[in-house]
């Protein structure tokens, strides 16, 4: 999580891939209404309601469709992406909005807030790209997350965000830690008062700003990029803690 702009999808879908390709089982959940996950991912632009068949609208509300749980609606709603990476997303916001698509959207958050309680899923590892800003972390509309990972980049701004993040995640007993992206020297003593420990140093890279102009995953582009190769230093990292679910 952290402010709109500094890298949220880079890192969250090249953490993915990394893990992934360690063997074991990974779902990418696409919390933000704005393209990017799946492009970093390497799947393109992918607009589509994945959940719209899975929830149904009654008089109490929104629910979930008879005989569909979070376990279900990943196995058949998500796309599967490259080195197996699964793909959950409410879709895109287009002219119009979410309108349209309320539906998936409402069955994307009680898929979210149940995960935690699906035994299935305890030896699976969910990522999750979180939309720009504080609200789903005020919100708590990730409840079954771990560690909250706070991207950071340069400018007065981010760290503000930042450290609200931070903050308010101290609050909730969550784990938080920081991944600094594209920081520049000046911005060091800023970044240690964050207050949560820096987990990742991600340089500023050309493969990842050619990978964005292309509309390509950096990891494809070239692996041993600097940004990338940072990246799978941390998913290794992750791969050997006790803590499972992250999110960016």
């Amino acid at each position: 999580m952290g402010k709109g702009g500094e890298g949220k999808s880079f890192v969250s879908a090249t953490l993915a891939r990394w893990i992934a390709r360690s063997g074991r089982t990974v779902v990418l959940l696409d919390a933000d209404a704005f393209p990017g996950a799946a492009i970093s991912l390497g799947m393109g632009a992918l607009d589509d309601p994945m959940l719209a068949d899975a929830a149904e609208e009654t008089l109490s509300g929104w629910r979930l469709r008879r005989g569909i749980g979070p376990a279900t609606a990943i196995r058949r709603y998500a796309r599967v992406g490259p080195d197996g990476v699964r793909l959950l997303q409410y879709g895109k916001a287009g002219t119009r909005g979410l309108s349209g698509m309320w539906g998936s959207v409402n069955a994307f958050d009680i898929v979210s807030r149940r995960l935690a309680r699906e035994p299935v899923l305890l030896d699976w590892d969910i990522i999750a790209d979180l939309a720009a800003g504080s609200r789903q972390a005020g919100q708590n509309r990730a409840p079954y997350v771990d560690e909250y990972l706070v991207v950071v980049g340069p400018g007065a701004p981010s760290f503000m965000t930042a450290r609200r993040l931070v903050s308010m995640a101290g609050r909730r007993g969550t784990a938080v830690s920081v991944v600094a992206n594209r920081i520049e020297p000046e911005d060091l003593e800023r970044l240690e008062d964050l207050g949560a420990p820096i987990v990742a140093r991600v340089p500023a890279d050309d493969i990842v700003r050619q990978a964005d102009a292309l509309g390509v995953a950096p990891i494809d582009l070239d692996p041993s990029a600097p940004a990338v190769s940072e990246l799978r230093n941390l998913a290794m990292r992750l791969i050997h803690r006790p803590t499972k679910e992250v999110a960016s």
